[in-house]
């Protein structure tokens, strides 16, 4: 009788890199997904009668109505990117396994706590340094401001997405797609290629360098624990830290 066992099936002698068509249908869904949901909201908002003001600014704070919208819509757009990179990958993956099947979701493997506690106390770090310099253009803007926290829907919404959605959603992209197709090329730069476009989406030139590091330590968790939700867990607590601060702090 054959012994049972829990581990990934990515757990071989060798690692499979996922293909590399399925990279560029992936990539090319991302960007549709991201400029639908832009426009969406701009729509959605319009039809309501709100203000498109999703950030506090010199002029006012964020439009509460807006805020709620663009939130939604974003919670959407992760879902369906979960969803489509499936379909993709169920065409596409030949012989490679879904980076979320057979694998397990509790408990947490072994060292991922210390390395999402670890890699948050490095950007914070850095953050200090850069800021003792007076090197203001490199200091990292949060992702999700204190906006969010007037209203609880927003702030529900944005939790949901912050610590639930967008850790899976991202994380079957950035590593489980982008950085398993490119580690062909090796793991370390695989590692920081892949890191690099999940930093690029913040659109902050502070956080360039920082998410950059993290995406690539999220990277080598996958790798080494040859486990997709061993990443995500990373994600959930590294983007729980900085929620609780927010709700700390506001």
């Amino acid at each position: 009788m054959r012994a049972r066992t829990d581990r990934h099936p990515l757990i071989e002698e060798k690692w499979q890199p996922q293909p590399l068509l399925l990279l560029g249908w992936c990539l090319t869904l991302a960007a549709l997904l991201f400029l639908a949901s832009s426009v969406v909201t701009q729509l959605l908002v319009e039809a309501v009668g709100a203000d498109l003001r999703l950030q506090d600014t010199d002029d006012g704070d964020a439009d509460t109505t807006a805020l709620r919208i663009g939130l939604a819509v974003v919670l959407g757009r992760q879902l369906l990117l979960v969803g489509g990179i499936w379909l993709l990958h169920a065409r596409l993956g030949k012989n490679v396994p879904f980076p979320l099947s057979a694998t397990r979701w509790w408990p947490i493997e072994r060292n991922v706590a210390f390395w999402a506690f670890g890699t948050y106390a490095a950007v914070i770090a850095y953050s200090t340094f850069v800021s003792l310099f007076d090197i203001g253009w490199l200091v990292p803007e949060g992702t999700v401001g204190e906006e969010i926290t007037r209203d609880p829907v927003t702030l529900l919404l944005a939790g949901l997405l912050a610590v639930a959605v967008a850790p899976v959603s991202e994380e079957l992209l950035f590593r489980g797609v982008i950085f398993s197709a490119l580690s062909r090329y090796g793991i370390l730069p695989a590692a920081f290629a892949s890191g690099l476009l999940f930093a690029l989406p913040h659109l902050d030139p502070g956080s360039i360098l920082p998410f950059t590091l993290v995406g690539a330590a999220l990277a080598w968790v996958y790798y080494r624990h040859r486990s997709l939700v061993a990443a995500i867990h990373f994600h959930v607590l590294f983007n729980a830290v900085s929620y609780v601060l927010l709700l700390l702090t506001a």
